[in-house]
């Protein structure tokens, strides 16, 4: 506790002065005298006479007469020698003329009165050892009030030199304001010539009186009232208590005799009773330290006391002494607490808070050396009463302090119980304490959001700070209620009604000085402002759109956006353009800025706010004048015109309680430098001045192990615009686009491009995310649509492509013709342009959209983007499924097959068309007696099943082109990129054929058309980059453009045109990676790399793959020579042909010979195939009509054959079967074993040198076995 009260020396101060006061009081005796001392000085005439009227004067003293008091006290006689004017024989004839009148109870002290020569002779003063006990009663005169006197009467209890009665200190209690207190008294320099043997002559004279006199007197009582009442009391007067107790009420006739008086109903013992004087032998030898054998006698006494309500003083008394005798002899097995709290409960209830507290500080005392801190705080609330504000403040101070010396700490109590302390000081004016202690608890609910209390302890803190005249901390504080608190509406109006009015008086009291340096400015909480809604346009929206689909400069882009703007810095830069940092904005000189700001009131209650204006800054980059503005803006009355910029002013806005709105306010920058919107202005009230800073983060930083292990952000400059000179501004509008839309719709949109700018708009160019499938139309395309139809039948079509893997990212965008041969947007004008969207992928996509334009200014281009976005939801349309199957009529025949599953839930599909996209294929229907017709027609949840031709084109139908097959175009590139030699940039051009297939009676779409055109290749391109990225991992993504094609030799594309029965829409699904040729790697067809990985590592030598292990190395060869993705087979593929039905006279000839065809190709382009075919002569299962049996078929004249094929070259070999027996037999029986090798134009060729080793084939490169798998049935019957 003692640094508690180094802490409250306010509480220390009063503690002392409880404890010091002398209060004589009927219930206990450690203020009653036990000795008194009478002084005569030697310079007296007649001491004896004068120790005789003295001792008189002591005997009738008041405090002798109120019969609770014990008269029988030491008298001790002191004759003060004064060596100045009494010589020592005169002091001997007076001490032996007082030896024999006064016996032992008789000295002489000495003084020699040199004090003050000893303080001006030496550096040391003379200590004065009686200032302690004077400060109490100097510190009572000075604050004593003039009224103040003691009129108790007799029966009052009487006080030793103190303004106090039994009630407690008057100068603790509230203080009257209307009361007048007297002068402060002048102190007197008492003792200043006594000398320090003087004082050391005192100290041997009490310490010695102490010794000899007091003490022996003491003891003595002790013995007395030991023996005459103490042991009768616990002999036979219990048995005379115990008849009390349950034979009658004669107790109050018995104890009437001892009862001396009664004051509010509480008795007062004479002296002589047996309760005193055992409370008298308790307290004795209580103060003599036999604290076991006081308690034994307080606790014998307290049965007493605790029979009658009258003494309930005196039981409080008892109780209070056994707590501090248990403590002081380490005794503490009962209790204590329970038993000070009687203690003081009692003493409340007789209204002598005075002792109550003398008891509890004893009590606190004792605890802290056991270090009892929460006993002691609750001792601290026992003694807090309504009686005084003051002193419940200075005990609830104390108690608060007492929960931090706990262990854990318990933080809520205590600053729960200092905001209670602190409403007491308040409640009696006390405003510093009360400020202080608010003050200190708050520290405590920081960031906590407990609101109510906060509101209570701003509030208080402002009331308080207000009356103290503070008024910056006034309105500091009152600042922190104005938000949207759990506060009822009345009390919000409170708040705010008191907020205005100490505002008032704030203002009235300011420097005129600061308010031209507007420092009168506050920030409010108040209306909210939605920092994170901000967002900033470049003209006004709402003319003619949304705004929801813009995206400004002040949203948080995302990686894609930021993808767009790389493109179109790479652009900028490599056509010289001024182009602004991507995370910058700019504007021009004398174009508006229109800032949407959404504003909300949180509170209950109406909120007005007058003069809202933006608080911008805008630093000029040269000294040159500002340029006028337009007029419509320069005499408009609602615009505030300053050098640098103009701002618009909202006169009034009314927000009803919890409202939100949106307010939209322009700025208009008039010179070039950096503008910076900082926040808004505006008068709350019409009265208070008030800004709200914008408080924006940047992007979440994630580029250092700080930053990734912090929660740090970039700075934000999405309100930062850099001002140019004038320049076009582009503005755009979507008309007529969907919210939904079925996959493989393709939704035509029109642009409406308008150029609000002072310039010329040019060079416009739109980029687009990756994925996106948008085609952009001119001017003079508006009323085309995206299909080209005829009515031909059977056209095909063929378009010369750039086989190159490459994707468009930037598109120029045509604008009007101008006088000067060039194209471009005038300032004012509008143009419209038509664009397509195709919607492939199902779900909620953002087609996103960055404009770029330019403008040129004094011989400088400055360019400037435009970001959009529109979010649309694509549904499920169809589920394709497409396989193909070799024939078994012709070699260079498939059957494609189509199963089409109709997803829509109400809607009937119609197949409208089939088309394919190849280098080398065509597509055809299949004659069949069945018709079609319902095939074409699905309805909801349905699946449909075609069937077509692929064929292969023949010389006649293809185009003549002397270009390189695709697969040695990237063959030849990918050797150069592993030997580290540089690609020629050239183009790889290629003739794709377009061939349909019309379903029902329908007209032909054809693909003549730029826009379908263009969704074409855009979706082959995806699909290719996808499959090469998953084949060839190992090589860089920004190189697959360069090494691979588009298309090879023998892709086929499809196609489905379908339309929607109820909407008529038609619409299309792509299918692209159809491949008929045999798979073979890439480095296949290399001559270089013709041998395996593992001895063509050290080869390679490009730069890009430097960085590479040999291990990657070696698995980058075996993905182009022998990839897992791609199955390695046999080159050739081989056709059985014969007729189907023979009829035979198996009595005319008993053996049946048929003719057999065997069609072979090599469908390799660069490798020679040499093979050796054997017909298989064994048992096969026949099947008859009639029965089913083994019969045999052989091979008949030649049954094997040697060759090569040339690449792409056919041979037709001729075989002969015989048969013995008509039925049903499977011919296609015979195997195949083909080696290949690296052909070479003029190279010699021969079977001869070729061996077909069986043994190792696993290990043998390019040997392949084939045999039959399919079923080729010859019917012979019998004639």
């Amino acid at each position: 506790m003692d640094d508690i009260e180094e802490n409250t020396p306010w509480f220390r101060e009063y503690k002392n002065i409880v404890n010091n006061v002398v209060s004589v009081s009927e219930h206990e005796s450690f203020d009653h005298p036990l000795a008194s001392f009478i002084f005569v000085s030697t310079n007296n005439k007649n001491p004896l006479s004068t120790f005789e009227q003295l001792q008189k004067a002591i005997d009738s003293h008041p405090i002798f007469k109120t019969e609770y008091v014990d008269p029988n006290i030491i008298k001790h006689y002191i004759l003060i020698h004064d060596k100045r004017a009494t010589s020592d024989k005169e002091v001997e004839n007076l001490k032996s003329q007082m030896k024999k009148l006064f016996g032992l109870q008789f000295d002489i002290l000495p003084f020699d009165f040199k004090g003050e020569e000893e303080n001006e002779n030496s550096d040391k003063p003379v200590e004065k050892f009686w200032t302690e006990s004077m400060v109490t009663q100097d510190y009572l005169n000075i604050l004593l009030p003039k009224n103040l006197n003691n009129s108790g009467g007799e029966d009052s209890p009487v006080l030793i030199n103190s303004p106090t009665n039994n009630e407690g200190l008057l100068i603790f209690k509230d203080v009257d304001k209307n009361s007048k207190y007297i002068e402060q008294a002048e102190l007197i320099d008492y003792g200043k010539k006594i000398s320090s043997s003087d004082n050391i002559s005192t100290k041997t004279f009490l310490s010695d009186f102490v010794a000899l006199t007091l003490l022996p007197f003491m003891e003595r009582n002790i013995h007395h009232l030991n023996e005459q009442v103490a042991s009768a009391r616990r002999g036979i007067n219990r048995f005379f208590n115990a008849g009390r107790k349950y034979f009658g009420n004669s107790s109050k006739q018995i104890q009437q005799r001892n009862i001396i008086g009664s004051i509010d109903g509480l008795n007062r013992y004479s002296y002589q009773s047996a309760e005193a004087q055992m409370r008298k032998l308790a307290d004795l030898s209580f103060m003599l330290c036999d604290y076991k054998f006081a308690y034994s006698v307080y606790d014998n006494v307290k049965k007493d006391f605790n029979s009658h309500d009258q003494d309930r003083k005196y039981y409080a008394g008892t109780q209070g002494m056994i707590v501090l005798c248990l403590l002081m002899y380490n005794s503490v097995k009962l209790n204590i607490d329970t038993i000070m709290e009687n203690s003081v409960i009692n003493y409340m209830k007789c209204k002598s808070h005075f002792y109550a507290q003398k008891a509890t500080f004893t009590y606190i005392f004792l605890l802290k050396q056991l270090n009892q801190y929460k006993k002691i705080s609750q001792a601290f609330l026992r003694i807090t009463t309504d009686d005084s504000n003051v002193l419940s403040g200075l005990f609830l101070e104390q108690t608060s302090y007492c929960y931090l010396k706990l262990n854990p700490k318990m933080i809520r109590k205590y600053a729960f119980h200092l905001i209670l302390a602190g409403h007491r000081y308040s409640r009696c004016g006390n405003r510093n304490h009360a400020y202080r202690c608010y003050f200190t608890a708050q520290k405590n609910f920081k960031d906590k959001n407990w609101s109510l209390i906060d509101d209570h302890i701003n509030f208080t803190l402002g009331r308080q700070a207000f009356h103290l005249a503070d008024l910056d901390t006034t309105v500091e504080y009152f600042l922190k209620l104005l938000y949207g608190s759990k506060q009822s509406a009345n009390q919000q109006n409170a708040y705010m009604k008191e907020f205005l009015y100490i505002y008032k008086q704030y203002i009235e009291h300011k420097n005129p000085e600061d308010s031209k340096n507007h420092k009168d400015i506050i920030t409010l909480s108040i209306p909210q402002v939605d920092d994170k809604s901000i967002k900033v346009h470049l003209f006004d929206v709402s003319e003619n759109q949304g705004e929801d689909h813009l995206v400004t400069g002040n949203h948080q882009l995302d990686e894609e956006w930021k993808a767009l703007d790389n493109l179109v810095s790479l652009e900028n830069r490599n056509k010289n353009f001024t182009s602004f940092d991507n995370n910058q904005n700019t504007c021009t000189i004398g174009e508006p800025i229109y800032v949407v700001i959404t504003i909300r009131n949180p509170m209950k209650i109406p909120l007005e706010l007058d003069k809202i204006i933006l608080d911008c800054e805008l630093t000029p980059t040269n000294e040159e004048a500002a340029q006028s503005i337009d007029s419509s803006y320069k005499n408009d009355n609602n615009y505030l015109h300053y050098p640098n910029y103009s701002l618009q002013q909202i006169d009034h806005l009314s927000f009803n309680p919890n409202s939100e709105e949106k307010i939209k306010i322009v700025v208009i920058p008039k010179v070039e430098g950096i503008l910076k919107i900082q926040g808004i202005k505006y008068f709350l009230f019409d009265l208070v001045k008030a800004v709200h800073p914008f408080k924006r983060k940047g992007k979440r930083l994630n580029d250092t192990k700080e930053q990734r292990m912090n929660v740090m952000y970039a700075e934000d400059k999405s309100l930062v615009f850099t001002v140019t000179p004038p320049m076009p501004l582009l503005d755009v509008v979507f008309h007529s686009k969907p919210s939904t839309v079925y996959a493989g719709e393709t939704a035509k949109i029109i642009l409406e491009i308008n150029n609000k700018g002072n310039c010329t708009l040019k060079n416009l160019k739109l980029i687009m995310n990756q994925n996106s499938f948008v085609y952009v139309g001119s001017p003079e395309m508006i009323n085309n649509e995206l299909y080209d139809i005829t009515n031909n039948d059977n056209l095909l079509e063929n378009n010369k492509i750039n086989n190159k893997l490459s994707e468009q990212n930037v598109f120029d965008i045509l604008l009007p013709s101008l006088n000067d041969g060039t194209r471009g947007l005038e300032s004012g004008k509008t143009t419209l342009i038509p664009i397509w969207i195709h919607f492939s992928q199902i779900g909620k996509i953002s087609q996103r959209f960055l404009f770029n334009y330019y403008s040129e200014v004094n011989g400088q281009s400055y360019s400037r983007n435009l970001k959009y976005m529109i979010n649309i939801q694509v549904l499920p349309s169809l589920r394709i499924n497409a396989f193909t199957r070799k024939s078994t009529s012709k070699l260079n025949e498939f059957i494609l097959g189509i199963e089409v599953e109709n997803l829509l839930h109400d809607t009937t599909i119609n197949l409208q068309q089939i088309s394919i996209n190849s280098p080398i294929w065509k597509i055809k229907n299949i004659m069949t007696n069945l018709s079609q017709e319902d095939d074409y027609i699905i309805e909801p949840h349905q699946i449909s099943l075609v069937y077509y031709k692929l064929i292969q084109l023949t010389d006649n139908e293809k185009v003549e082109s002397d270009n390189v097959l695709p697969e040695f175009y990237s063959c030849q590139r990918i050797e150069n990129f592993l030997l580290g030699e540089k690609n020629k940039e050239e183009d790889h051009n290629i003739i794709i054929y377009s061939d349909h297939v019309k379903c029902r009676n329908s007209s032909l779409i054809l693909m003549k058309n730029e826009g379908l055109k263009y969704f074409v290749l855009k979706s082959k391109y995806g699909w290719r980059m996808e499959k090469l990225l998953s084949q060839y991992p190992y090589i860089p993504k920004k190189d697959l453009p360069d090494l691979f094609t588009l298309y090879q030799t023998d892709d086929v594309d499809l196609l489905i045109f379908w339309e929607n029965t109820n909407t008529k829409t038609k619409s299309y699904q792509f299918i692209p990676g159809i491949n008929l040729g045999i798979q073979q790697s890439p480095l296949q067809y290399s001559i270089k790399f013709k041998d395996n990985a593992s001895k063509s590592v050290n080869m390679i030598t490009s730069k890009a793959l430097f960085s590479q292990t040999a291990q990657k190395k070696k698995e980058l060869l075996n993905s182009l020579l022998n990839n897992k993705n791609i199955r390695d087979c046999s080159p050739l593929r081989i056709n059985l042909k014969s007729k189907n039905i023979i009829y035979h006279d198996f009595s005319q000839s008993k053996t049946c010979v048929v003719p057999v065809t065997l069609c072979i190709k090599n469908c390799s382009y660069n490798k020679v195939a040499y093979f050796k075919i054997n017909m298989n002569n064994k048992k096969v299962q026949s099947e008859s009509y009639d029965h089913d049996n083994i019969e045999e078929f052989i091979w008949i004249g030649k049954v094997s054959s040697n060759g090569f094929l040339k690449p792409n070259e056919e041979k037709v070999l001729e075989f002969k079967a015989a048969i013995s027996k008509y039925g049903v037999y499977n011919l296609n029986k015979w195997n195949i074993k083909v080696k290949t090798q690296h052909y070479i134009p003029d190279m010699a060729l021969t079977t001869e040198d070729i061996v077909f080793d069986e043994s190792n084939i696993k290990d043998t490169e390019n040997l392949y076995i084939q045999s039959s798998t399919n079923v080729y049935n010859v019917n012979i019957i019998n004639k």
